[in-house]
Formats: C-alpha cells, structure tokens, sequence
C-alpha cells in the first residue's frame, strides 16, 4: 500500500504536484526579481568564488538599491584591473589616510568587460545617488589593450548574457554602435532569462544549502610566475597595432559615458592606466604605439577634462612584477599599484573637496 502510494496515479497526488509546481514557480519568481537579488539573498547569486559577473550583477543591484551613507570608489575593468586592485584593502586604506574618509570600494570588474557591460554596470549601480548622496567617483581602467575592442567585438560581446541586468545606458551604446538592443518587457525574469538559466540552479542549491560563494577577486594569477604565452602575445600586439584606428571611436564612448555620468549628482569619472606587461610591450615592439596612445589620452584628458592617470607608470612595475603579460602577481605588486592609485584619487578628493560632496 505504501508503494502504491507513490506509484499509482490519483487525484490526492495530482494535487499535490499542482500545489508544490505553483509554490516552486513562485519562489522562483520572487527569488529571480531585482528587487530580491539587490539585497541580502542576491550573494547566493553567483556559481563560484571565480564567478565575477554574478558577484558584479549583485553588487550592481545592491549598489543601486541602497542609499549610500558615505562616499564610494566605483571600479570597472577587466580582469587586468581585478587582479591588481583584489580587495582594495591597500586602496582603502590609503584613501582614508590622504582623506581621512572611509570610501566603500564597489568592485565591479569582470574578465573581458565590454564598453557596454560598463555601460550597464555603471547606471545600475548608481540608481542610488540622489542629490545629497556623498560623492562617487567612477574609476575606468584604459590601457593600450582596450585597442583591440572594435564595434564588431563589442556588438558580439553584448549580445551575450554575461550579466544579469538591463541598461538604458547600454542598449542606447548598442544602438550608436550599429547594433539592435535585446528587447525590454520590464519584467526581470523575462529580460535576463538566459543568465537565469545559466546561474539559476547552482542559485537555487546555494540557497538551500545556506552556503553563498566567496569572492576571489583576484584569482588571476595563481600558482606562481606564469611567463607568457608567446601565441597570446604575438595575438595580442598585433591587434593593439591592428586597433590604433580604434581609439577615436572608443574615446568618443567614453565621452557618451561621462555625460551620462555627469547627470547623476556628485558623480565624476577617471580614467586610470591598466597593467601591462614592460615585456610584451618591448617583445612586440609596441613602443611608439603606447606612445602615441599616451599623446592621444593626454590630449583627450585636456580636452574634455577627464582625468587619465598612468597608474600602472606611477607604480613602477616591471615584468618580474607580472603572471603574465596582463596579471600582477599578488602582494607587493598589487600593493604599489593601490598605493599608486590611492595617491591619485586622494590628491583629487582633497584638490576638489570631493570628501565633503564638491
């Protein structure tokens, strides 16, 4: 009799199942809403400690849904840039020593970031800043590498479910870029249905089993001195070479940014150099590129007055500092480049009373 229960059809059991379908279907349209993935429950969110566009999507939403009590660091970039800030422990102590401020870092950097993730990832998590928020400053990596980032590359990338929200920002980028925006309902689950099928059981499990992912940011550069890879290289300087053209292009998006960005209040932009490897550089014969790409951001940065700061210059590092041609090594490189960048931001804070909201 117990084993008919459970193997022979009834109407007891196909109640049941209706009940236990509709309760589950529930749950997982509140649990997949913005509102839900903003707050506390959204660190169940991504798959693993190396998943940075869950971990980016939640603090995106949770950014954008929380009235800041104190000033912020906004950090996008690639991977390059995650592995050399990390934590931004260093950073953040040495933003209160030069401020004597406690700036809460948002990291929302992700490997191979497109112009128009930042796009999204920049207004999502800025929703919050009203008129008397304490200031944010939005710090862009942009190094030589971001050459290689064509319209074709970037209309491919976006098309991708890489991140779990939508931008009015991004879909007007995709548009001025050529391309055709994914359409909008306004209702999340539909929007961002193919990221909730890649994140959402892995989601699921960990909420079950109360055991969020932790964060490793900078997980780029493990198990010692990598060298480089000498096909990546080879790859890579050519297309730095091949994407000069590109600048004007990404600089003019970059400009869409920042107007974008100047109408939220106490809000501004910076540009910081990203790492890069001394010896791709010099093994690929990108000097006078890199020299030319620097005459070019230094007359841009006089132009529009965005500020573009050779961090990764400042901080002196060198090939032995680098896994490979694009990831600092963990500790004292990472350190001296905070330090580096510290110094920049603090000098602007205190230059523009920036730390009292000028």
């Amino acid at each position: 009799m117990f084993w008919e229960g459970f193997s022979t059809p009834s109407a007891l059991a196909f109640r049941v199942f209706c009940i236990a379908l509709a309760a589950t279907c529930a749950f997982c349209l509140w649990f997949f809403s913005e509102t839900t993935l903003a707050g506390p429950l959204g660190r169940y969110l991504p798959r693993t400690g190396q998943d940075a566009e869950g971990f980016a999507t939640h603090e995106a939403l949770r950014a954008g849904h929380t009235a800041p009590d104190r000033p912020r660091i906004v950090i996008l970039g690639t991977s390059t840039l995650a592995q050399a800030i990390g934590p931004g422990k260093t950073l953040k102590d040495g933003l209160l020593a030069a401020t004597g401020q406690d700036w809460e870092i948002v990291n929302l950097t992700t490997p191979l970031q497109a112009p128009t993730d930042q796009f999204a990832l920049a207004e999502r998590a800025l929703d919050s800043q009203g008129a008397d928020s304490p200031p944010v400053i939005v710090v862009l990596g942009f190094g030589l590498q971001r050459l290689r980032w064509t319209a074709a590359r970037t209309l491919e990338m976006a098309a991708m479910p890489r991140l779990g929200l939508r931008s009015a920002w991004a879909d007007g980028e995709v548009t001025q870029l050529g391309g055709t925006p994914q359409p909008r309902s306004g209702f999340y689950l539909r929007d961002n249905l193919d990221f909730v099928l890649i994140n959402g059981s892995e989601a699921l499990m960990r909420l079950v089993l109360l055991s969020p992912a932790k964060r490793r940011i900078d997980s780029y550069a493990e198990g010692g001195p990598h060298g480089p890879r000498l096909e990546a290289r080879r790859i890579m300087g050519e297309d730095i070479r091949a994407g000069l053209p590109q600048l004007a292009p990404l600089q003019a998006g970059i400009e869409r940014l920042a107007a974008h960005l100047a109408a939220r209040p106490n809000t501004r932009l910076v540009l910081i150099e990203e790492p890069l490897s001394p010896a791709l550089v010099a093994d690929q014969g990108l000097a006078a590129v890199q020299a030319e790409f620097g005459a070019a951001m230094a007359a841009f940065s006089a132009r529009t007055g965005i500020p573009y700061w050779l961090v990764d210059r400042e901080s002196g590092l060198e090939a032995a500092d680098f896994f490979d041609d694009l990831h600092v090594l963990p500790g004292p490189a990472q350190a001296r480049f905070q330090e580096a960048l510290a110094a920049d931001l603090g000098g602007l804070i205190m230059g523009e009373g920036a730390g009292d909201g000028g």
